[in-house]
């Protein structure tokens, strides 16, 4: 009888390799590592394109968000911009450009306490100043937000590659200018 560590000892050719039998459930699922190989392949395909879906499912879902905090934003900055513009009217603008006048009372109608807190003598500055300070900030997101797309547009009417634009530099501009408050 030959035993299994005698093997070398007692053949003069090389042991054969076995064939490599995979079972489930007691059926052959592979006759030999060619095909083994194939169905590993075709696996880690399978989950590579699992992989891709669920990044861009959620590269999707991430600018949903990016979008509606966008639309939020706006949505403010519009609201800010208009209180800011309104305390910086005077008596003698308003008299001067009848469409500047207009303007104020659109904003009265729109927003009747914050205008009130507006004239205030004892609260006007301090509302005046946090209605800047969130112009700014909804401003600089906004700018950050936007900064691909707007790079994208400019260099789209930049003639030579000289002139063209970063996302980065776009986004070093928009903090150097913050607070961008022109109304």
């Amino acid at each position: 009888m030959i035993r299994a560590f005698d093997w070398p000892y007692h053949m003069t050719e090389p042991r054969p390799k076995p064939k490599l039998k995979l079972k489930f459930k007691g059926q052959s699922v592979m006759d030999s590592e060619a095909q083994l190989k194939t169905e590993i392949d075709r696996i880690e395909a399978q989950i590579g394109l699992l992989r891709k879906a669920t990044l861009e499912a959620e590269i999707n879902a991430l600018q949903a968000r990016l979008d509606r905090i966008h639309e939020v934003i706006t949505d403010n900055c519009e609201y800010s911009d208009d209180l800011v513009w309104y305390a910086r009217k005077s008596p003698h603008t308003l008299q001067a450009y009848p469409r500047a006048a207009e303007q104020c009372s659109r904003i009265e109608m729109m927003y009747p306490e914050e205008v009130c807190k507006i004239k205030d003598p004892i609260s006007g500055d301090f509302q005046h100043g946090w209605n800047s300070a969130h112009l700014a900030f909804y401003r600089l997101v906004t700018g950050l937000i936007e900064a691909d797309d707007t790079v994208e547009d400019m260099n789209g009417y930049a003639s030579d590659e000289e002139e063209q634009m970063t996302v980065e530099d776009m986004i070093r501009d928009i903090c150097d200018e913050y607070p961008q408050l022109d109304t």
